[in-house]
């Protein structure tokens, strides 16, 4: 009756007379009930039928028309006992319980699995899996009749899947490797890899599809994972090393799409590491390009090593050049395969750990006479230098550049090298003012800080907290000097900065000439080089304005605290016999440009002076020299040196001549009106040596040295022969020893 409600089939009268006779039979004590009859009754009459009517009409059909038949079949009966649990509900309610039988409906699907299933399951199988080979080879394939005899296997085991599981999802399963793993075979050999990871792809999403039709839930990661063994982790190894559309291949032509895939299809196995083989060729191919970027310049800096040393000159432009495309050139290298494991590889930490291997290994690599570390901090230095690569830059492009090299500092093994290298070029761009911006110092030392940790940039901060508070103290005194010359501060007598009496004639200074210069213990008066003016240049004037001479301010000793007004670090004075731990500037400066310098100028006998007070533990350790400084700087740093004490008497200042620079106005080509004079950049000790020849045309090379102060050989002539070269301030005649 296509289960139609039994209202329509019995009337009221006929129903409530078949429902009183169950009752009754269920409950009478006399003769007795017959509860335990009646259900045994039930099951050998649904029993019968299904044996004399079902069996025979679904063992004479074969394939998709037994399956058909089956499922008509199955129909009907689960029809039929909903009539048989609507007619003996009382019986369900209550003898099965008390008795412990099973339900109507589950003793229904019992004998159903007896008497029909299992006897035609093994054929019903085979039909099944003929099916889903059929489809899988292309032909369409009745999914709702699949999806029935699912339904039936799964009801064959009364709630539990113990049947579903052991008839047919284990044989399908069986199949599907017998299929998969014939089929990858003819791809790996037939199709490249991109059309292997298509084929791939496309057969996972068919068996996904296949298991949301007509399989149950349980087989969809079974299913998923035999075709992950045997079509993707089987043939990894081939299909990642075909000659010419492997991985490497893949990498090279940039097949971003395809790359994709790849990472799609092998970061879903769950149950394996499959991205391990693709990370390690990926970190192998790395190097490889890695390691021919620093071949290459290892070529380059021999080839200019031995043009230099054909023909002088121009070298070191060329090999700052050359370290400036290398360093870009691994940048270059690390944004393509950052951006790929980011966009391609999903992020995935495998690849991230792939690539920071790969640029370790070359990365530091010494390259030259230069290592990684100095490298990228010189790198840094060309971004943030005036005369840098930078300073052709946006501010934005600044940024992202900087941004780019500390992803490229992450991969160094010496970090404490660069921040070495980092903390004496900053001292050099702050100390010489080539730094173009104060916020892309401050990104960088940011950048570093998040990486490494607040030690990590510790001195870098407090060298750029220094020179600001350099500058409040470079006002308050050129507010003191102005006071000082209103007569609101009185003078003081102090010693000079040597320590020395400021009177040359005095007995201290009897060893003194009267240009202030020292006695050298090795005199080279028989020396025969002489220096002697250029021809162009007129004499400096002795009145030089000294422009941006650096100081380098702190104290040492037993306690160390930093005042954050002056700049300077706060201790207790030491002992005369205990060793000074203080930096100081030579001559003092004015930045040419600085508003904020301008500004707080201090003209002092008409050199104008601006000296800079930092603290020792946070800039690198620069060797103090001796210097003979011209008496106007030397007056300079005596009133530096009263205003400074009268501030405290508790630090003392080291001068660092090495870190100054200076200003000479000369009056060079006095013949040529359009130039009536010139301004010499110099650093202190060229501008000393220059001073000496406002009193002497020709000096031979010891009364330099002995002049002049500078008591190593080597930097005296480093020093003298600068001024001889490309401009030459200075004629060399005569070849002697020095």
């Amino acid at each position: 009756d296509g289960g139609r409600e039994y209202r329509a089939t019995f009337k009221a009268d006929d129903w409530m007379q078949i429902y009183t006779t169950v009752y009754q039979m269920c409950t009478q004590r006399t003769p007795k009930p017959y509860s335990a009859e009646l259900y045994v009754r039930v099951g050998e009459a649904m029993s019968s039928y299904l044996t004399r009517v079902v069996l025979p009409a679904v063992q004479d059909l074969h394939g998709q028309f037994m399956l058909n038949e089956l499922q008509k079949r199955w129909n009907n009966h689960q029809v039929m006992v909903r009539w048989v649990r609507k007619i003996f509900d009382y019986l369900d309610r209550f003898h099965v319980k008390r008795a412990e039988k099973l339900s109507l409906h589950s003793l229904g699907s019992s004998v159903f699995l007896e008497h029909v299933f299992a006897k035609v399951k093994k054929d019903v199988r085979d039909a099944v899996l003929e099916m889903v080979q059929a489809e899988r080879d292309g032909a369409t394939a009745d999914r709702w009749l699949l999806s029935s005899m699912t339904a039936i296997y799964v009801e064959m085991g009364a709630g539990e899947l113990d049947v579903y599981i052991e008839e047919l999802e284990a044989p399908l399963l069986m199949a599907s490797v017998t299929f998969y793993s014939k089929k990858a075979a003819v791809w790996s050999e037939q199709c490249s890899c991109p059309e292997f990871l298509i084929n791939a792809e496309r057969a996972l999403d068919d068996e996904l599809a296949r298991r949301v039709s007509y399989l149950h839930a349980h087989t969809e990661e079974l299913l998923l994972r035999v075709c992950e063994v045997e079509v993707l982790l089987n043939h990894e190894k081939t299909i990642l090393n075909k000659e010419n559309s492997g991985l490497v291949a893949l990498l090279q032509q940039n097949k971003t799409e395809d790359l994709t895939r790849m990472y799609r299809l092998y970061s879903g196995i769950t149950s394996s590491d499959g991205l391990q083989p693709i990370a390690s060729i990926f970190q192998k191919h790395i190097e490889r390009e890695g390691f021919a970027i620093v071949a290459e310049q290892r070529q380059k800096l021999e080839a200019l090593e031995n043009a230099a040393a054909q023909k002088a000159g121009g070298g070191a432009a060329a090999g700052d050049k050359s370290t400036s495309d290398y360093v870009t050139s691994l940048l270059k290298l690390h944004d393509r395969y950052f951006e790929l494991v980011k966009n391609c590889f999903g992020d995935s930490p495998v690849f991230h750990k792939a690539m920071r291997d790969a640029f370790e290994a070359f990365l530091n690599e010494k390259v030259g006479k230069a290592g990684a570390a100095e490298l990228l901090a010189g790198y840094c230095d060309a971004l943030l230098n005036t005369s840098g690569i930078g300073a052709k830059m946006s501010e934005e492009e600044v940024e992202e550049q900087l941004e780019r090299v500390v992803r490229l500092f992450e991969f160094l093994a010496e970090k404490d090298m660069f921040q070495e290298f980092s903390r004496k070029l900053l001292a050099k761009r702050l100390l010489l003012e080539r730094s173009h911006s104060d916020d892309a110092e401050r990104s960088l030392i940011a950048k570093l800080k998040q990486r490494c940790g607040t030690h990590y940039t510790t001195k870098l901060e407090g060298m750029i907290t220094d020179m600001n508070l350099s500058r409040d103290m470079q006002k308050a005194f050129a507010k003191w000097s102005v006071d000082r010359a209103s007569g609101v501060v009185a003078p003081a007598q102090t010693e000079n900065a040597s320590g020395n009496n400021p009177n040359p004639s005095s007995p201290e200074n009897n060893n003194n000439n009267n240009n202030g210069s020292i006695p050298n213990q090795n005199p080279t008066d028989s020396d025969p080089m002489q220096i002697s003016r250029g021809s162009s240049a007129a004499e400096p004037s002795p009145s030089a304005a000294v422009q941006s001479a650096s100081a380098v301010a702190s104290a040492a000793a037993e306690q160390e605290a930093h005042n954050a007004e002056e700049g300077v670090s706060v201790t207790k004075k030491a002992p005369q016999d205990e060793p000074v731990g203080a930096l100081g500037s030579s001559s003092g400066c004015v930045v040419g440009g600085d508003e904020a310098g301008a500004s707080s100028t201090v003209m002092i006998g008409g050199v104008d002076c601006n000296v800079r007070v930092l603290t020792t533990s946070h800039w690198p350790t620069y060797k103090e020299d001796k210097l003979n400084l011209a008496p106007e700087l030397e007056r300079c740093i005596m009133t530096f040196r009263e205003f400074y004490d009268g501030r405290t008497s508790q630090r003392i200042l080291r001068w660092m001549h090495s870190l100054g620079k200076a200003t000479l106005e000369c009056s060079a080509f006095t013949g040529n009106a359009k130039v009536p004079s010139v301004e010499l950049q110099v650093s202190t000790h060229q501008m000393c040596i220059l001073l000496l020849y406002n009193d002497a045309d020709t000096l031979s090379f010891g009364e330099i040295k002995e002049r002049s102060g500078i008591v190593e050989h080597e930097q005296a002539k480093m020093f003298v022969l600068s001024l001889c070269k490309k401009y030459a301030l200075l004629v060399r005649k005569g070849e002697g020893s020095g």
